[in-house]
């Protein structure tokens, strides 16, 4: 493992780039004003906490309706800051995510310098990162995807760099569970990879040494995490995030079981969710080219088995064993695409390693038989034709978001929650899916499905009430907000029930409007929130007869 100082072209450090870095995001998000609805799930907790209510997503009620610490508490800290102006509380979120990812790719540079990046893989690892559609979404809409990042790359160059102060790896870890409590899973397929090749590899290396140095580095993480740890089981009753409790409710174990055994052949076919990692967001309802499958394999799958080429770059097959081990786990976690910016990250990186390697093969080749010349040009052409693809997926991207933002989240979602405030009762239920907008803008006691911020649904999907049918016959919501897939599905369960018992008081609709764009990227996950209907309960009396 190598050790040596940065070069001397490293030691200049690129300004322009981190400047990119910087202010890339935060140019979408001036241009796309783009929220996620999974934000306001969690800023409602971090208002409550500031307003005195607790941590919590429903005053009186201690549930952990949220998945990232780091990801409730810093917002909560910006809203402390901002007052009651929401927007300001988010701009200042957003600018601390984007200093996040500016040290995320300070940490990239200096990796690329350790690893000894060619000219082309470093362009192929800033490129990709810099223009990749989900990652700055998801750091700028209000997700705690700059937090993963920058830990997780962090870790990666604490783990490069070898035995050092035990405090940097720790803290590395420490991050990424702080960041979100799923964090040890990319650090324990880290740990593995480089187990088996990158200390392997190095002769130089004390294994007494890299056990007592990560025994240490386990302690520091144990203890940077142990005290949320703590308070969590002790405020909420549990260190599980009751976010996690309602989505373990939807798939069984034996489907999870399914899932696993059958990653090696999905993963070869290009079904896999670790193959899809670089398509865009929600791709699979639809409105992206086909044509975007193939670039996303060109990227997962030769990162995920590079592992296997004998000789080499060690660090390389470290970190290519853990995203092949990274995509087991997401085949059972949930198909959100907030899940994937980590292993992205991590593709990212091997990419750039093997492309540094096939460049070096091709210049002894050039050197030694006159030989790869061609080649050399057509790696160059291919990694240009990619990096093309990728900043025109992010182009697209926030031209999806925008529209988005402008037609469903404030041309629908947030509308709805307003007129539950003004119509509905304190005490009144409401039963719905899309739990943040709605939930954030209504103030209103929510009965979300699968159950995020809501006990008594995951009770009920427990006792086997899974159907929206079965759901409002066991809770009784005095609102119910749905889709028209939704009330399909109910009438199917049910055919009366909601003709029996509620009556159809308000629609929303955003197809007229969107039917003025000319051009919508992924258009069909835009039109999948372009209506909804408000049911409202009826009084018993004025129930209408058989």
């Amino acid at each position: 493992m190598t050790t040596a100082p940065l070069l001397p072209s490293a030691r200049r450090w690129p300004w322009p780039l981190f400047a990119a870095a910087l202010l890339l995001p935060l140019a979408y998000a001036l241009y796309t004003g783009h929220v996620w609805e999974d934000f306001y799930i969690t800023f409602r907790s971090s208002r409550n906490l500031v307003a005195g209510h607790g941590l919590v997503y429903q005053p009186g009620e201690r549930v952990c309706a949220f998945t990232s610490p780091l990801g409730t508490l810093l917002p909560a800290a910006c809203a402390a800051l901002a007052g009651s102006h929401d927007q300001a509380a988010i701009w200042l979120f957003r600018l601390v995510s984007a200093l996040l990812l500016a040290a995320t790719a300070a940490i990239l540079w200096r990796l690329a310098d350790r690893l000894r990046l060619a000219a082309l893989g470093v362009a192929l690892l800033f490129g990709l990162f810099l223009f990749d559609g989900k990652i700055t979404d998801f750091s700028m809409n209000g997700m705690e995807t700059a937090l993963v990042l920058v830990f997780l790359a962090w870790t990666v160059a604490a783990l490069v760099a070898g035995p050092a102060p035990a405090w940097r790896l720790g803290l590395g870890f420490g991050g990424l569970l702080w960041a979100r409590p799923d964090g040890f899973i990319p650090a324990g397929v880290l740990l593995v990879g480089f187990a088996l090749f990158a200390w392997r590899a190095d002769g130089r290396v004390d294994r007494r040494a890299i056990g007592r140095w990560l025994a240490r580095s386990a302690f520091v993480g144990a203890a940077i995490y142990l005290p949320w740890f703590l308070w969590a089981w002790g405020y909420y009753g549990s260190p599980v995030p009751h976010t996690i409790v309602a989505k373990a409710t939807e798939d069984p174990v034996s489907q999870q079981l399914a899932l696993l055994l059958s990653y090696p052949t999905t993963l070869l076919t290009g079904q896999a969710h670790l193959a899809r990692i670089f398509m865009p967001a929600y791709y699979y309802l639809g409105g992206w080219p086909m044509g975007l499958f193939p670039f996303s394999l060109a990227l997962t799958l030769p990162a995920a088995f590079y592992f296997l080429v004998p000789r080499a770059h060690p660090v390389g097959r470290a970190l290519s064993l853990a995203l092949l081990l990274g995509g087991a786990y997401l085949q059972i976690a949930p198909p959100n695409p907030w899940y994937s910016e980590e292993w992205q990250l991590l593709a990212m990186i091997v990419m750039a390693v093997a492309i540094s390697d096939t460049t070096r093969l091709f210049g002894w080749l050039q050197t030694t038989y006159g030989a790869a010349r061609r080649h050399t040009a057509a790696l160059r052409v291919a990694v240009g034709v990619g990096l093309g693809i990728q900043a025109a997926v992010w182009a697209c991207t926030a031209i999806q978001m925008r529209i988005n933002q402008r037609e469903i989240e404030d041309g629908i979602r947030r509308p709805i929650g307003l007129w539950l405030r003004e119509h509905a009762r304190p005490g009144d239920t409401v039963m719905l899916e899309p739990l943040g907008y709605i939930g954030y803008f209504s103030g209103l006691k929510m009965l979300d499905r699968p159950g995020l911020a809501s006990p008594e649904v995951v009770a009920a999907f427990r006792s086997g009430a899974t159907t929206w049918a079965a759901l409002i016959h066991r809770l009784h919501p005095d609102w119910v907000v749905l889709r028209p897939d939704g009330i399909r599905t109910a009438a199917a369960e049910d055919p009366g029930l909601l003709r029996r018992e509620y009556h159809a008081v308000q629609r929303f609709d955003a197809r007229d409007r969107l039917s003025t764009y000319d051009f919508v990227p992924g258009s069909n996950y835009t039109a999948f929130d372009a209506v909804f209907v408000v049911f409202q309960r009826r009084p018993p009396a004025a129930a209408p007869p058989p």
